[in-house]
């Protein structure tokens, strides 16, 4: 269990974390709402750590080779122009 990925292990909270709602849902406790409230919340914290580790991979670029030269950018700011 401790070769699975992060994204794997994200995936096995939301299922634990569905289950776990869907129990809450059909018992009829008055925890009810609180149990779906905290099992909402995991399935959002892993949907969140997979949509960030996704937007990790596509916006971050590492030079292959770290000796040769990247690319210079230029800014220049001009005068503000004032809001009327």
């Amino acid at each position: 269990m401790k070769n699975m990925t992060n994204s794997a292990w994200a995936a096995v909270f939301i299922f634990m974390a569905c289950v776990m709602a869907l129990v809450a849902l059909y018992s009829h406790s008055a925890n009810a709402p609180s149990v779906i409230t905290i099992g909402s919340s995991i399935i959002t914290g892993a949907f969140g750590y997979i949509q960030g580790v996704s937007a990790g991979k596509n916006s971050l670029q590492i030079p292959l080779n770290p000796d040769s030269p990247s690319p210079s950018v230029n800014v220049s700011q001009g005068p503000a122009s004032p809001k009327v």
